[in-house]
């Protein structure tokens, strides 16, 4: 009998290549660069995003409560920087808001010094603000006539 030949062919072997003895094992090396990968092109990425768009809006936050600083200065004590505070928010306000303000602010810390203060001051339940809650009491008192830029520039707060 003779011998019957299916095809079979012999694969070339495969070089393996040797590794030196600093080289280690490419297996963790693949599983740390892809860590390394997605920490640099990811998280950092996301992270400094997020520092950024924070320190924007912080940024911004802090410019409109200095403008708007005005109507805390009312409950001040002594009220000093009530001037400074309206001529800042007038200078941002400039064609809502007319220059008389300042009177209608100091007019308004002396009838908070009245004793009207104490629902405005005190704490509430809710998360209302100091300037929000002012606006209700000159609202319930029927003062809008009498306050009337500072309604205005309650107004601006609220766009």
């Amino acid at each position: 009998m003779g011998r019957i030949d299916i095809g079979t062919k012999q694969l070339p072997k495969r070089n393996r290549r040797m590794r030196r003895y600093d080289e280690g094992s490419s297996e963790p090396e693949r599983v740390r660069s892809l860590r390394y990968k997605y920490r640099q092109n990811m998280f950092l990425v996301i992270i400094d995003t997020l520092i950024s768009e924070l320190s924007r809006r912080m940024l911004a936050y802090s410019n409109v409560a200095k403008q708007f600083s005005v109507f805390r200065e009312c409950l001040s004590d002594d009220g000093n920087n009530i001037r400074s505070a309206a001529e800042r928010l007038v200078a941002a306000y400039e064609n809502d808001l007319e220059t008389d303000i300042y009177d209608e602010l100091v007019q308004l810390h002396k009838l908070l010094k009245t004793g009207l203060e104490k629902p405005v001051v005190e704490q509430h339940q809710s998360a209302e603000s100091v300037e929000l809650r002012m606006n209700k009491l000159i609202t319930g008192a029927n003062l809008q006539t009498v306050f009337l830029n500072i309604e205005v520039g309650y107004e601006s707060i609220c766009a």
